[in-house]
């Protein structure tokens, strides 16, 4: 069974939930080919502007990637994603207004691969410069 690839996934991310400070949104990958492949790990997550220019973000990983995700044609896996909605001024953020620029779009790149799959991102900005905690992918 091959890994799979941009060429048969697609990315959502799903409207995005508060609680306090934090934010958190389920992060979904979808096989959309017409064979069975598989996912392991977190792959990478970084945001950007609609032009396609990178928003200052790091991805921080959470969890042990040890599930192989089994994705048949139509099956998904999800990643939960968390962030910071609180400036932080001791890294240099504003104390009012937007804490980093405002992205439009999360680039994914699935586990093992190198080339990603942009979706909209309608959440605001993401505090702490960016920081975005991943979990790894889990049968959806």
């Amino acid at each position: 069974m091959t890994t799979c690839t941009v060429a048969s996934l697609v990315a959502a991310v799903s409207p995005a939930t508060a609680d306090g400070s934090t934010s958190t949104a389920t992060l979904t990958l979808t096989n959309l080919g017409d064979a069975t492949c598989r996912l392991k790990g977190f792959g990478g997550v970084s945001l950007a502007r609609s032009d396609g220019v990178p928003v200052l973000s790091r991805q921080v990983r959470s969890g042990t990637a040890s599930t192989t995700v089994v994705l048949v044609p139509g099956g998904a896996a999800r990643s939960t994603l968390t962030w910071s909605t609180v400036a932080d001024t001791g890294v240099g953020e504003p104390a009012s207004g937007d804490c980093e620029a405002v992205p439009t779009s999360l680039l994914v790149i699935p586990p093992d691969q190198v080339d990603h799959l942009a979706v909209p991102w309608v959440a605001g900005p993401v505090c702490e410069q960016g920081t975005l905690t991943q979990t790894p992918y889990t049968p959806a």
